[in-house]
């Protein structure tokens, strides 16, 4: 993963990336599918969030459409929008936004669905009052994520 290593400022200074950014809108969209493939040892597996549309133009688009209602209530509002293709830190900012906390899995965690969301984000040349809430590490002993990666990619002694 070099590519993480390219350009760090642009990264954690998203005014490099739009130069009038105050705000920053983060969201969380949900793509969870149930289980719809033969799960057999002989067939590869696809994940999930391959199966539908490509998430990149679906996020784009949502993240479009509350760009311009914003623009329309605010017409001097200006924005870029950010959907994994821009040199951001997805996870770090929906963390800071208060969307969920990051799991051992190194994934972003939402209450409401899990690691199942795609992430995007608005850089708004708006100054935007946030309300500073940061939703706590809930993973505690919990080792599912371990459990479950059928890889065993994830190493158990980074956790003790």
């Amino acid at each position: 993963m070099k590519w993480m290593e390219r350009e760090p400022e642009k990264r954690t200074n998203p005014k490099l990336i739009f130069p009038e950014a105050k705000s920053i809108i983060a969201v969380a969209l949900n793509y969870y599918t149930p289980h719809q493939h033969e799960v057999a040892e002989d067939k590869g597996k696809v994940s999930r969030y391959a199966w539908g549309d490509d998430y990149h133009d679906i996020m784009q688009s949502k993240l479009r459409e509350l760009l311009n209602w914003i623009k329309t209530e605010i017409p001097e509002a200006e924005g870029k929008i950010c959907c994994d293709i821009q040199p951001i830190m997805d996870k770090a900012w929906a963390v800071r936004a208060g969307l969920g906390w990051i799991g051992k899995h190194t994934n972003l965690i939402t209450k409401e669905y899990g690691s199942w969301v795609f992430l995007g984000e608005i850089l708004l040349n708006l100054e935007l009052e946030g309300d500073n809430f940061i939703e706590p590490d809930h993973c505690g002993n919990c080792t599912a994520c371990l459990d479950a990666c059928p890889t065993n990619a994830i190493t158990r002694a980074l956790f003790g």
